[in-house]
């Protein structure tokens, strides 16, 4: 991943949240960057097919994420939470791993999703929130529109973007807390 990415990581204490994990290839290179802190995935994998749109690449079983990162479910560098980023439950789960200062946000992408996500973040005093598709406006992703209406708050502010490391004139937007 990019320079961008590891001094926003390491600008300050606290552990990494990644919404949205998929075959887990960003969770390892997040491990990568980690150093000594923990890095907590969040992603439902088969239970949350059903919120999904079919483009998001189904289907991507936790078997496939199980096997690549083992090794770090075994030794705790990676604490999962199964379940949708909505889940009722999650918030008091994550506040056993406080603080979380960074999070790589690649859940639904839909703008009530990205919205609904942005504020968990929020609420958690997360400082670098990154947005996968950051710049992407279909009838799939909305995150741009989501960012755009989160940002009016003026808890957050866009600190800039990279190229996404698989391209495709994909970005990911930075956001911080002011």
């Amino acid at each position: 991943m990019d320079k961008t990415l590891k001094l926003l990581i390491d600008k300050y204490e606290g552990n990494i949240l990644e919404i949205g994990a998929g075959h887990g290839d960003t969770t390892i290179e997040l491990i990568k960057l980690a150093k000594r802190k923990k890095v907590i995935v969040v992603d439902p994998f088969e239970d949350g097919w059903d919120e999904m749109p079919k483009s998001y690449g189904q289907p991507y079983p936790y078997k496939i994420f199980a096997s690549k990162l083992q090794e770090y479910l075994k030794n705790g560098t990676v604490i999962l939470h199964k379940c949708l980023s909505n889940d009722n439950h999650l918030k008091s789960k994550l506040k056993e791993n406080l603080p979380i200062s960074f999070c790589f946000l690649d859940g639904l992408q839909y703008e009530e999703s990205v919205l609904e996500d942005l504020s968990l973040l929020e609420s958690l005093n997360v400082n670098i929130i990154a947005l996968d598709d950051f710049t992407r406006e279909t009838e799939t992703s909305q995150v741009p529109s989501a960012v755009n209406k989160f940002i009016r708050k003026k808890t957050y502010e866009v600190v800039g973007s990279i190229n996404h490391p698989h391209g495709q004139g994909r970005t990911i937007g930075f956001l911080e807390k002011i």
